[in-house]
């Protein structure tokens, strides 16, 4: 191995929508004892700043990391951390940071059923209309996959959430393969490790917020929105387990058959229901 190829990083970019599991799924791989999950990457390019949703200010892995939109980032990065695999969550700001002899570029597109996605943002943004939240899944969920089909196919994984769930060791040998590492058994327990892991879902957060004792929430300084986090519906769930179905009992039948009209034909095109209410 030349010393360029041991320079080597490869960046790994989860391409997907706002509340498809993808903050879960970058701790999962930051188990890994070869990567480290970033989280959302983009919150350099738009604050000029990498904040730990952890640890806040304080935390000793961001305080000498430049942010810096060009390539020299994800080498610190992969510096600073001693891993070669850096796993990101919406990156698309920062996808032309990524063209570097050194950097191999890979995609993860995971999709979620559009009817739990839009649950979610409704309960997140009670005065959002349905029809608003129908359309903005499919509008983001779509552009998503057309950044990922731009790339060679080779560099491409497509994944499901619901499959993560349902097949979750098997699911992680996949993506390890894909990526280039081994498979660790201890993947699946990402409570039990550090993260310094940039924005992120508040409700999987605020659990390592309250493992490592910080005061309830998540930290003031971190970059990362604050609304409500479903605390009383985590805690009583396996956090290995990640289950989420809280939308078929949440969403009524006239807000299926919004769901229907406006996000229907995508949902299908990516293997789900459309949606019509029995």
């Amino acid at each position: 191995m030349t010393q360029a190829d041991g320079k080597r990083v490869t960046v790994v970019n989860l391409m997907t929508s706002s509340y498809s599991g993808a903050t879960w799924l970058n701790l999962l791989m930051d188990t890994h004892s070869r990567i480290f999950g970033v989280g959302e990457i983009d919150y350099i390019a738009k604050l000029g700043a990498g904040t730990c949703s952890v640890h806040g200010a304080a935390c000793p892995f961001w305080a000498d990391i430049k942010p810096v939109n060009d390539p020299s980032l994800y080498l610190q990065l992969a510096e600073k951390s001693g891993k070669k695999v850096l796993f990101v969550n919406k990156s698309r700001r920062m996808l032309d940071a990524q063209k570097h002899p050194l950097i191999d570029q890979r995609f993860l597109f995971m999709v979620r059923d559009g009817r739990a996605v839009v649950a979610s943002r409704l309960r997140k943004y009670p005065h959002m209309k349905t029809w608003d939240a129908c359309r903005w899944w499919a509008k983001s969920i779509r552009k998503k996959e057309r950044i990922v089909r731009r790339y060679p196919r080779q560099h491409v994984l497509d994944l499901r959430y619901e499959t993560l769930q349902q097949d979750r060791e098997g699911e992680l040998k996949r993506i390890c393969d894909f990526v280039g590492v081994a498979y660790e058994p201890g993947m699946n327990d990402w409570l039990s490790q550090d993260h310094h892991c940039i924005g992120g879902s508040g409700s999987v957060i605020d659990q390592l917020r309250r493992k490592y004792g910080h005061d309830a929430g998540r930290s003031p300084d971190a970059p990362v929105d604050t609304n409500i986090v479903a605390r009383d519906f985590y805690d009583k769930q396996d956090a290995k387990a990640f289950v989420d179905d809280r939308w078929k009992k949440e969403l009524t039948s006239g807000q299926l058959k919004q769901f229907w009209l406006i996000a229907g034909r995508t949902n299908k095109h990516y293997g789900y229901p459309s949606g019509w209410p029995s």
